[in-house]
């Protein structure tokens, strides 16, 4: 199975929400955080939208947006980040 383009995501995911009912639920942000977080598998964009759903729903959202998603999936820091760096001598 090849990886789907990052706009067949997208067509999919608003198409979706479009027919569950509510197609002003997801932001076109969001929409895109998850197309491209979903490493080209529909799939993946899918549990990914649902657990941002899920989320919303605990929040009483009214709307979704991609902020929910980084609160849910921060980014990962560096692994650098947490160094002590060398002292000179």
């Amino acid at each position: 199975m090849e990886a789907w383009s990052k706009p067949q995501l997208m067509e999919l995911l608003a198409e979706s929400v479009k027919r569950a009912g509510n197609a002003e639920l997801i932001t076109k942000e969001l929409i895109e955080t998850l197309a491209e977080h979903s490493i080209g598998n529909p799939r993946v964009m899918m549990n990914l939208a649902a657990e941002c759903l899920s989320a919303g729903m605990r929040k009483e959202s009214v709307r979704l947006n991609d902020s929910l998603f980084f609160e849910l999936f921060p980014a990962p820091s560096s692994p650098n980040a947490n160094r002590k760096k060398p002292s000179a001598r």
